[in-house]
């Protein structure tokens, strides 16, 4: 899972227990639904297939949100 870039504005929790952000948590569950499962590539398609097998756990609005990150 891609660790770094800039501190995001909103999902910058530490859990204590995890020692991580809930950026990188998010990222975590997004790589294992979205690319892992389904054995998508990280490049542009590969995004798209994820994001599409991924959003299907989300709400219609929620799904902006993630489709934003």
């Amino acid at each position: 899972m891609f660790q770094g870039g800039d501190p995001h504005q909103f999902l910058n929790h530490i859990d204590p227990a995890t020692n991580l952000n809930s950026n990188e948590m998010f990222r975590a569950v997004h790589d294992f639904y979205g690319h892992a499962i389904h054995g998508n590539q990280f490049g542009p398609k590969g995004e798209e297939l994820a994001y599409a097998a991924h959003s299907q756990m989300f709400s219609p609005l929620a799904r902006f949100a993630m489709a934003a990150e």
